[in-house]
């Protein structure tokens, strides 16, 4: 049998709530994802490396796109 995926839920999901994780198998985990109530959680290797592989999976644009999103925000943090 295969480790659960673990997931952090960001909206409410069948009796879950927001920021509370629970294990899936990987394919409910990635159903999740997929209907933006979840993300992937996770601490140490493994979840660098499925984060590395979901992020290579987005198209260049959408990363370039959340980059200058994360910079813009970083910026308006520094702002008085």
């Amino acid at each position: 049998m295969s480790k659960p995926t673990i997931v952090k839920f960001t909206k409410p999901w069948n009796g879950y709530g927001p920021s509370e994780l629970a294990g899936f198998p990987a394919d409910k985990a990635e159903q999740l994802v997929e209907a933006g109530v979840a993300e992937l959680a996770g601490k140490g290797k493994a979840a660098t490396r499925q984060q590395a592989a979901q992020q290579q999976s987005q198209p260049a644009a959408q990363q370039a796109a959340d980059s200058a999103a994360d910079t813009q925000s970083e910026d308006a943090d520094e702002k008085p």
